[in-house]
């Protein structure tokens, strides 16, 4: 994967047919979602990252919202959010399932991965310098720490739900 991120003056890629294209950004944890979703199922695609400071301007076309990740169709149609992309890559790609077929099970870790966003926010505040945040952080991963099993919050290989929350834990 290739480290340069595009910012404003640059020009927008051709999109290559039958590939899927997805919006990036290397050291983002949501984007990261979307790339491992991706590997895991063994899907094709390219990635283009894009510098989030300094958007190019043909980006906020693609996606108004400007964050990443946004996955891109050939046709020029796009999916932005993470867990919408990962979620229409697990349905849309049937092959490697990675959402539990059980009902129930599947509920408890949609749980589990909206819930996460009780740590994501003191994961920041910790991560830029704010120490009061630290203990709070800790007490919000506990939760999650009660639930691996087998080394996974899936189960015995990494599911869905590993991998929505892997960027801020691993």
């Amino acid at each position: 994967m290739s480290l340069k991120h595009l910012g404003p003056g640059t020009q927008l890629p051709p999109l290559q047919p039958g590939k899927l294209r997805l919006y990036s950004m290397v050291f983002c944890p949501f984007a990261q979602r979307s790339r491992l979703v991706l590997a895991a199922k063994n899907i094709p695609y390219e990635v283009v990252n894009i510098k989030l400071k300094v958007k190019p301007e043909w980006y906020l076309g693609i996606n108004p919202s400007g964050m990443v990740p946004c996955l891109q169709f050939d046709d020029g149609r796009a999916i932005p959010e993470s867990l919408i992309v990962s979620e229409y890559l697990d349905n849309a790609y049937p092959d490697n399932k990675l959402k539990p077929s059980d009902p129930y099970t599947n509920a408890v870790h949609s749980v589990m991965i909206d819930s996460f966003g009780k740590v994501i926010t003191p994961f920041y505040k910790f991560l830029f310098g704010d120490q009061s945040a630290g203990e709070h952080l800790l007490k919000s991963l506990e939760y999650y720490e009660k639930k691996f099993e087998n080394n996974y919050l899936g189960g015995d290989k990494p599911a869905f739900v590993d991998y929505m929350v892997w960027p801020w834990i691993i």
